[in-house]
Order: structure tokens, then C-alpha cells, then sequence
């Protein structure tokens, strides 16, 4: 490890929230690879939700955060496919149960009324 510091500005979450999902992936086409994180192997994917200013541009936004360690998710090849991943317009996916969603949405909300003030 580098003894260098490093410089990391992470901003001050106004609201945040934490939410459950079924799944996130992330393809990697270039690479054959996606990270997986799924219930069906017993990882937890979680969504960590905040609402914050932005130092470099002092604009709010939302930001919606991968949670978990190394430990809950893994790495698969990409092999169960029609059209060649090269192709895919697409690179990743967040999937969620009905329930799921809807909690995603009344947070989406709670998070975003932390914005509610500085405007």
C-alpha cells in the first residue's frame, strides 16, 4: 500500500437511506465478466440512498450507492446470453420485488426532501 495520502472529499449527507434490493449487476462486456450481487446466493444487495450538494458544482443531486463487501458479491462470466454482450447497449441493473420498489420510491422521496431546504 501506498504511503501517499489521498485527497477524498466525500460530500455530508443532507438525508440518506438504506434500501434492500433482489439484485445489482454490472456487465462488463469488454471483459466477459459481470459483478453479481443476488439474494439467490445469500449476499445482501443494499442501496445506500443519499441526498447532497455537490462541492465542485454546488448543484444538489441523489445519489443512489452499491453497498457491500467483497464478501457479498461475486464475479461471474458472461455465458447465457442471445446477442453477443459486445452489442449490448445496456451494462447493469438493479432488480427489485414489487415491495421493494415501492420502498425504493417512498425513500427516493425522504431522501430528496433533505434538498428541500438549500433550494
Amino acid at each position: 500500500m501506498s504511503d501517499e495520502v489521498l485527497d477524498i472529499k466525500i460530500e455530508v449527507a443532507l438525508k440518506k437511506a438504506l434500501c434492500r434490493v433482489r439484485a445489482i449487476r454490472v456487465y462488463l462486456p469488454e471483459l466477459m465478466k459481470e459483478i453479481n450481487q443476488c439474494t439467490e446466493r445469500g449476499e445482501e444487495p443494499t442501496i445506500f440512498l443519499k441526498s447532497i450538494i455537490r462541492k465542485k458544482t454546488k448543484l444538489p443531486q441523489i445519489e443512489l450507492v452499491f453497498m457491500g463487501n467483497q464478501k457479498d458479491r461475486h464475479i461471474e462470466d458472461l455465458g447465457y446470453y442471445l446477442k453477443h454482450p459486445r452489442d449490448w447497449n445496456s451494462w447493469g441493473e438493479i432488480v427489485l420485488t414489487p415491495e421493494q420498489a415501492l420502498d425504493l420510491a417512498h425513500k427516493i422521496i425522504f431522501v430528496l426532501k433533505g434538498l428541500e431546504k438549500v433550494n
